[in-house]
């Protein structure tokens, strides 16, 4: 009887084929109704979450999404610290009308928090592989109830989950989405030096979060070229350009 032959190739995997399409990754965040491993890697300031605010809802020449820097925010001397969106949308919100109130709403800038992590991914044989450092993006409910974690360790005197030799992982669950959406966070209860679990986390620390998160803090004239882009005859650009100056109050 001869043997089977022996054909080349594998059963693909749906799981692998997504993580190498996106490639490397410089962010990650934590899908609706999961439960994540999360190890925070101790920050380069005391605070765990660097704070970004943004306006979306923009599109490029290319009809793609992007996210405008708010200047009240984010802005430089180079770019101005008077954001041109925001006075955009308070215009159009003294305005009054339900379409510009719409629009407002979508330009109104929404904050997103980012802190330096390690996500732990569960393997067949039931431990975890601790991945490459990436940077966190979360809500202010997430954000917060993770806080909550590292005062109640504060309080009690433990040693907190961001120590380098006694942390450890912290299990966040997201339930639901968009403005529904909640978060718990807990201690894993699992003590492990972050040497053990990431040998290489030192060589991929980000010292500059903000710096990391390449934020584009544009001119007001740019900022307004972006919204003519995303809603052009949506807006009465002669009665804007009369209210809004794009050269800052």
């Amino acid at each position: 009887m001869c043997p089977a032959k022996i054909r080349p190739g594998v059963e693909p995997s749906p799981e692998a084929t997504e993580k190498a399409l996106q490639g490397p990754r410089k962010f990650v965040d934590i899908r609706p109704n999961t439960t994540a491993m999360v190890r925070f890697l101790p920050p380069p300031t005391q605070q765990l979450f660097v704070q970004s605010l943004n306006h979306y809802r923009l599109k490029d020449q290319d009809g793609r999404g992007i996210a405008l820097a708010c200047l009240r925010a984010h802005g430089t001397d180079e770019t101005s610290r008077d954001c041109w969106i925001c006075e955009l949308v308070e215009y159009l919100t003294d305005l009054n009308v339900s379409a510009y109130n719409q629009i407002a709403k979508d330009l109104k800038a929404g904050p997103k928090n980012y802190g330096m992590v390690t996500m732990g991914e569960k393997q067949p044989d039931e431990t975890w592989q601790y991945q490459k450092v990436q940077l966190l993006g979360i809500n202010g409910k997430g954000g917060t109830a993770i806080n909550e974690v590292l005062k109640r360790q504060k309080l009690v005197g433990q040693v907190l989950f961001t120590d380098i030799e006694k942390g450890q992982s912290v299990l966040v669950t997201r339930t639901g989405s968009g403005f529904n959406q909640t978060y718990t966070a807990e201690k894993s209860g699992v003590v492990e030096s972050l040497d053990v679990i990431r040998p290489t986390w030192e060589d991929e620390y980000i010292p500059d979060i903000l710096a990391a998160l390449e934020l584009k803090i544009y001119t007001r004239d740019m900022q307004r070229a972006y919204v003519k882009l995303a809603f052009g005859d949506r807006l009465d650009w002669d009665a804007i350009d009369a209210a809004v100056s794009t050269g800052g109050k």
